[in-house]
């Protein structure tokens, strides 16, 4: 039998022309048993997380949500709770109602612990919270220092102040596997949410991104994605000193989260128009909604997107067709699970032509 001469270009083409029409499967996570639910982050193993309306509404609680099952992860004793990271470890990071205010959390599992406090939080004052957790385990998130909040680091247990950019207030939003932290800080002691700059804050030390008025998400290479300086700004991503802004300067949006493929998503809010869930890759801008058919899943459309993994599934809120919030999923299909098999596949391909040229000799 004659084997096909598959050239590398061939293949090359057949693999780009694959990933230019990437097509997506969207799945609703639903909820807890109330009605509505929302998704915050994603780890390399498609595991999400976020919150939950529990049964008969009667409160929030953080949600793990994974082989086709939603886990009601508790509180700390109180009322409510939120997830908002995870690792490829699962543990999760979030917040809870303890004995006061919401306390910053870690769950391994489905066990609940409160982190590090200062004696304001561990009186039952103003509480913490933690956003984000790396590979390492180190997580980012803010807690409460002499009355005042600031962005801080958890690492091992211990509790670590990173400070301000000069002001009293200050937030850490994202932290990657180099430890480098995204967030947010006052530039004055005048106390005004317009008076704020993005930080990143490396090894302890605070760099004021004075292009972006907070800094959300950050990759490995120090990415930064947030939203410009301004009071009706667009998203922006920064990187290596450049600002690029996501939308036109008739729109407001965030960019939360970018993989280190570059790929950044969040959200656009134009003039009179809902918001809008959507993905930047360079210059090129996608709205979810047009990724999917129009009754999948039962969504009238996808209004943020909060997070996205290195497979390039994305997780986020929608609204459905009844009008209350869900969470989604959005994976590429074929699924991250599959796509060592399409490359194992393309290479038996490139092997077995590689066989007929020598066989043609």
């Amino acid at each position: 039998m004659r084997l096909l001469k598959w050239s590398p270009l061939l293949l090359l083409l057949l693999a780009s022309g694959m990933a230019s029409a990437q097509a997506y499967r969207l799945t609703d996570l639903g909820t807890l048993g109330g009605a509505s639910s929302a998704a915050t982050g994603i780890n390399d193993f498609g595991q999400v997380v976020g919150y939950s309306a529990t049964s008969g509404d009667a409160g929030s609680h953080a949600t793990l949500w994974g082989g086709g099952a939603a886990t009601d992860l508790g509180t700390l004793g109180g009322a409510g709770s939120r997830a908002y990271g995870i690792n490829n470890a699962g543990q999760i990071v979030g917040v809870a109602d303890g004995a006061g205010d919401g306390r910053a959390a870690l769950w391994n599992g489905a066990s609940a612990r409160q982190l590090a406090a200062g004696p304001q939080e561990l009186a039952g004052g103003a509480g913490g919270v933690a956003y984000a957790i790396n590979n390492a385990g180190q997580i980012a998130g803010a807690s409460v220092y002499g009355g005042a909040t600031h962005a801080t680091v958890w690492n091992g247990g211990v509790r670590a102040d990173l400070g301000t950019t000069g002001g009293a207030f200050s937030e850490a939003y994202g932290i990657n596997n180099r430890g480098q932290v995204s967030g947010i800080s006052n530039i004055s002691m005048e106390d005004d949410k317009y008076n704020r700059t993005g930080v990143v804050w490396d090894a302890g030390s605070g760099t004021a991104v004075n292009s972006l008025h907070a800094a959300y998400g950050i990759n490995d290479s120090g990415t930064l994605t947030g939203l410009q300086s301004g009071l009706y700004a667009p998203p922006a991503i920064w990187s290596a000193g450049t600002t690029t802004a996501l939308g036109s300067i008739d729109t407001y949006g965030i960019a939360y989260d970018v993989n280190n493929s570059g790929l950044a998503v969040g959200f656009l809010l134009a003039t009179d128009q809902p918001y809008h869930a959507m993905l930047w890759r360079g210059n090129q801008m996608v709205d979810l909604n047009t990724l999917y058919g129009a009754a999948d899943a039962g969504f009238a459309y996808l209004s943020i997107a909060s997070a996205v993994n290195e497979h390039g599934q994305i997780v986020g809120t929608g609204v459905t067709y009844d009008g209350t919030e869900h969470a989604f999923l959005l994976s590429p299909v074929p699924e991250p699970s599959a796509w060592w098999l399409l490359a194992l596949g393309l290479s038996v391909v490139l092997g077995l032509a590689r066989r007929g040229r020598r066989r043609s000799v």
